[in-house]
């Protein structure tokens, strides 16, 4: 009993001293293949995987991967197993012939397949050996359609979606060459099932462990290894590999090579095969003197000859490509997307950005093409906010795994795939497939690296929907005139591929002196267009103009100018989790400016940070012409001394000038903040109006800057217009706080004239505190120091709305007047035009377009106007239908109107009564008459009569309405 103990745990110990560090490595004999003449090349008909997982056998270690209960099952597998007959039952297609092409590789990848469908579904597939060499002559693998290739790129034309088709769809097995569209054997439609899960099986150093190993070692090794093989023939069915066919035993029927013969001597007679079963009893082979038994079962695809042999165990190029199919299921996507830009790419993190056609898609799974050794990762799907995780294992080897999640519709055209491992990103490829029912036809054209006009080559995609694989893509491009200068550019890539292709555009002339091209890109009927703009160089003469949220990180660039050519919205660069500005939640970072920024006009939108403002400093640096809206800077982090929504410390002679603030949001507890700059050493703010906002801190807080110190040279601040601002501090002003630490003698002026701020409480001061410093450490006030304050005044509310209050603003070239709005800068003229929003209160009415109704029978015009105007500061006129002037005691009726004008501007609305069809301002039975003949359609209301119908308010125009009206009117 000892005894035979003794010799089991002998077995167990020599089996679990085997280990294995797998890693992701050339193949050797790849290697071989590549220092073969491009003439030997030609001949050979199996090209080898060029990268393959080995187990790297290390003796004193015990393999950790194999646990006791896979070590139980694994003694349960029998000794021969045969695909041919398991349990009566065929689970293989019939034998076919390749001839006359070297297709091997294609017939025993399609044998797996086929397999698998017959072992788990019971159903025959007779699947086409031929597509598979038409793509990859597309993808650049193949020079023609038939020739070698390596079964890895198989498994690459799989994963992408392009393949495998049937033979009822693409042909019959050719024989001669055909010319095929591309429709045919390169559109995901073809495709009869999902491929959802591949293995690469680790190869095994046979030679190694022969030459170094003991038989008994050799033996066990081998045993422990073939394991997981047959228990996925088992599972799954067939497996496709690689041998060579210079080492067939006729006699023996088997293949053994045992390592010692040169690549090139056998390059020729390589041959993929399908791996069917085994029998650890069959033929032997000599090692060291001892005959071990055992090989692999495999089918041939040369018809009736060797239809069927074996392989040994011991074979040294068997294990170096087996490949088998894990998971094979119901096609249950119609879009894949296959080509993604990696925006992330760290030792443990890659994300890849997929931009979807129609944001209403709903992700089917993320399918992973991996090319080395196990790894556990981690594998989730955002819109940039929200992210979810994988419903699928984690584990991934060798292969393509497909990975599922709860179906999710994003409601953004951009998903994120995040893969959290320890692995390069080049291990990878991701390709994301969606779902929808969308039939109608679409395009469109994706500038993925954000091209410059002055590039030699630009790289766009374009995505289609419902449009066929094989439709040409036409492409015109023109410049800012119109003209076509298409003939200036070589275009590549002309035809649609699964809805996709890549556009390459290569400039052959110089296109220096438009201002922007039009790409224009049309396929099937639709199209859709993109402008490519010239971006200037950055002089003073051709200044760069940012257009993109992610052309702002170039304001960072030093002695430049800038202009801004579309208004830029930061929102999602800096609210998705994988925005340019994110930054760990922390938002926008401030970088130094040293340059010189023209918004001509356009506005800067959506600034969050905890960082601080748009620039950390402004070092002889301009702004001007610009909006800065809805910024909201807090929780800022305590490293800061100041901060201000556009700068934190401003010197050197810098100017802001003509620039509009609304809705800032600047708060800290333990900083200094001021609306325009956190600190001023020196420079000149002009013409600014900032409204609608909150400034505050538990310090210094200023509507232009916490504090103004020590400056080298003068510091002029004219012609600011704060209006319906809040602002808190220990010590608040316009100003916070304005400190000299210096000799009395030397303090320069400051400037601070000609500013107004609207608040309702007259008691905020234009400058909160002022410190002189001297060499005695004596603080003075504000009276012994050289501040020239002119002309600044604290305004109430109803004050504003008096244009005398601006007499010393620039009326006619910088800022514009109304009673409205008071004062605004001119270039935003369009942000204060009159308007329904700005004008009326529609609590108690409703308005469609410029009709308001909802107005109640016997309305005076004195009711109506007080309900509805926000402001008394405008003129206004009613008027009746039949457009006489009203007085303050008429009834308003239906088809009446009011004219509102400001000093520059008009405006007229219409009025409807609920009720009174007939204009007169009541309702009664004429105007239930009138509805009665609508309903029975011998004279139909229409339009503000129509609404004046609807008398119960219940959408709709009836009997109802008119029973209603009558009822009232006799009440």
């Amino acid at each position: 009993m000892k005894s035979k103990f003794l010799k089991i745990l002998v077995i167990f110990l020599i089996f679990f001293q085997i280990t294995y560090i797998k890693a992701n490595e050339i193949n050797p004999t790849f290697e071989e293949y590549e220092k073969l003449t491009e003439k030997q090349k030609s001949n050979v008909e199996f090209i080898p995987n060029e990268y393959i997982n080995y187990y790297k056998i290390e003796p004193n270690q015990i393999l950790k991967q194999k646990d006791n209960a896979m070590y139980n099952l694994y003694s349960a597998i029998p000794s021969s197993f045969d695909l041919r007959n398991v349990n009566g039952k065929r689970l293989l297609p019939g034998i076919k012939n390749q001839n006359p092409w070297p297709l091997c590789w294609a017939f025993s990848t399609n044998n797996v397949l086929e397999s698998y469908q017959l072992m788990h579904y019971s159903k025959e597939y007779n699947l086409s050996e031929n597509q598979p060499g038409y793509v990859g002559k597309h993808f650049g693998d193949l020079r023609t359609i038939n020739e070698a290739n390596s079964l890895y790129n198989a498994i690459k034309y799989w994963f992408y979606g392009f393949g495998p088709v049937t033979e009822s769809l693409f042909g019959s097995y050719f024989t001669t060459n055909q010319t095929k569209d591309y429709k045919d054997y390169l559109d995901n439609n073809n495709v009869p099932f999902d491929i959802s899960d591949v293995v690469v099986f680790p190869a095994l150093k046979t030679k190694y462990v022969v030459d170094n190993y003991t038989i008994n070692e050799i033996k066990s090794i081998m045993s422990s290894y073939n394991q997981d093989i047959k228990q996925h023939i088992i599972n799954h069915g067939a497996i496709a590999t690689g041998i060579y066919w210079d080492f067939y035993n006729n006699q023996k029927n088997l293949i053994y090579n045992d390592g010692s013969t040169s690549y090139e001597t056998y390059a020729s007679s390589g041959h993929a095969i399908t791996i069917i079963g085994w029998d650890d009893d069959y033929q032997g082979v000599d090692i060291k003197g001892t005959t071990l038994k055992g090989a692999w079962l495999a089918m041939n695809s040369w018809g009736t000859d060797t239809d069927y042999f074996y392989i040994s165990y011991y074979d040294v190029n068997v294990v170096e490509c087996l490949l088998g199919v894990t998971k094979l299921e119901e096609k249950t996507w119609n879009n894949s997307y296959i080509f993604p830009k990696l925006i992330e790419n760290t030792s443990t993190k890659k994300v890849y950005l997929f931009d979807k056609l129609n944001v209403n898609e709903i992700i089917d799974s993320v399918k992973i093409l991996y090319r080395t050794d196990d790894s556990q990762i981690n594998v989730s799907i955002s819109d940039g906010y929200t992210i979810y995780d994988s419903i699928t294992d984690g584990n991934i080897t060798f292969g393509t795994k497909k990975y599922k999640f709860n179906n999710q519709n994003f409601n953004s055209d951009k998903v994120y795939v995040i893969l959290e491992t320890t692995k390069t990103a080049d291990e990878f490829d991701v390709a994301l497939f969606t779902k929808d029912e969308e039939t109608k036809k679409m395009i469109d054209i994706i500038d993925l690296d954000y091209n410059n006009l002055f590039d030699t080559e630009y790289y766009y995609d374009i995505h289609t929907k419902n449009i066929d694989t094989g439709k040409k893509i036409n492409v015109n491009i023109y410049d800012d005139e119109n003209n076509d200068i298409t003939s200036k550019f070589y275009l590549s890539n002309s035809m649609i591929v699964n809805d996709y292709t890549q556009l390459n555009m290569l400039i052959l002339d110089d296109i220096s002196d438009t201002n922007y091209i039009k790409i224009v890109v049309t396929c099937d009927g639709v199209s859709t267009e993109l402008i490519q703009y010239n971006n200037g160089d950055g002089s003073k003469d051709n200044p760069y103009v940012i257009r993109t949220p992610q052309e702002m990180e170039y304001l960072s660039y030093d002695q430049m100018y800038f202009e801004l050519g579309n208004n830029i919205d930061l929102k999602e660069e800096i609210t998705s989790k994988f925005g340019i500005f994110y930054d760990n939640n922390s938002g926008w970072k401030p970088f130094n400016f040293t340059s010189h920024l023209d918004g001509k006009g356009y506005e800067i939108s959506n600034l969050t940070s905890k960082q601080g403002g748009l620039f950390e400093k402004m070092d002889n640096a301009t702004i001007k012409n610009i909006k800065l809206n809805n910024f909201t800077i807090d929780d800022i982090v305590n490293t800061l001394n100041y901060t201000g929504t556009i700068t934190k410390e401003m010197k050197n002679n810098s100017e802001i000038s003509n620039v509009y603030l609304n809705k800032i949001n600047i708060n800290s507890d333990i900083i200094p903040v001021g609306a325009i700059a956190g600190i001023i050493y020196d420079g000149d703010i002009s013409n600014i109006h900032i409204k609608d906002s909150n400034i505050s801190s538990d310090y210094t807080s200023g509507i232009i800057t916490s504090k103004i110190h020590n400056p080298t040279n003068e510091v002029n601040i004219s012609n600011i217009f704060s209006k319906n601002n809040k602002i808190n501090g220990q010590i608040f002003g316009l100003i916070g706080t304005i400190e000299f630490i210096s000799n009395e003698n030397d303090i320069k002026n400051i400037k601070v004239k000609d500013n107004i701020i609207n608040t309702n409480d007259k008691s905020l001061p234009i400058i909160g505190k002022t410190n002189v410093i001297v060499s005695d450490n004596e603080i003075y006030d504000i009276y012994e120091t050289k501040v020239l304050l002119e002309n600044n005044n604290i305004k109430l509310d109803d004050e504003i709305y008096e244009i005398d209050v601006f007499n010393n603003f620039d009326l006619n070239n910088t800022w514009s007047f109304d009673k409205t709005n008071s004062a605004y800068l001119k270039l935003f003229e369009n942000e204060f035009v009159l308007d329904a929003s700005n004008i009326f209160n529609l609590e108690k009415y409703k308005l469609q377009d410029n009709v308001i109704y909802q107005v109640n029978p016997l309305t005076t015009t004195e009711n109506l106007m007080n309900n509805l105007l926000k402001s008394d500061g405008l003129n206004y006129t009613l008027y009746s239908k039949d457009s006489k002037e009203l007085t303050s005691t008429d009834y308003i009726g239906t088809g009446g109107y009011v004219d509102i004008k400001t000093d520059s501007i008009s405006k007229r609305y219409y009025i409807v009564v609920t009720g009174d069809i007939d204009g007169n301002g009541t309702s009664g039975a004429i105007d239930a008459y009138a509805i009665v003949l609508h309903t029975v359609s011998k004279k139909e209301l229409m339009g503000k009569e129509l609404l004046a119908a609807d008398y119960n308010m219940d959408n709709s125009v009836g009997a109802r309405d008119a029973y209603a009206i009558i009822l009232d009117s006799i009440k």
